[in-house]
């Protein structure tokens, strides 16, 4: 269920396009990229994302720093 002070205050009962902090806090999980851009109008539990074709993500620290701090 999506909290109802992410819907609009104008009584339509739409709800806004949330930020990445919002939708994330309300459970939603998908990789790093993504942003919600639409409402599916007559379904407004209905979010739609998209992301760009090109995103690449953030790398990840290699593993040869956790082996250096391994006690061996």
């Amino acid at each position: 269920m999506v909290p109802k002070e992410y819907f609009n205050q104008d009584d339509t009962g739409t709800l806004r396009l949330l930020t990445e902090q919002e939708w994330r806090g309300i459970g939603i999980t998908q990789s790093l990229g993504w942003e919600h851009y639409e409402v599916h109008a007559p379904e407004p539990h209905v979010l739609l994302f998209r992301r760009a074709k090109d995103f690449v993500p953030p790398a990840q620290p290699t593993a040869r720093f956790k082996d250096a701090t391994r006690r061996k």
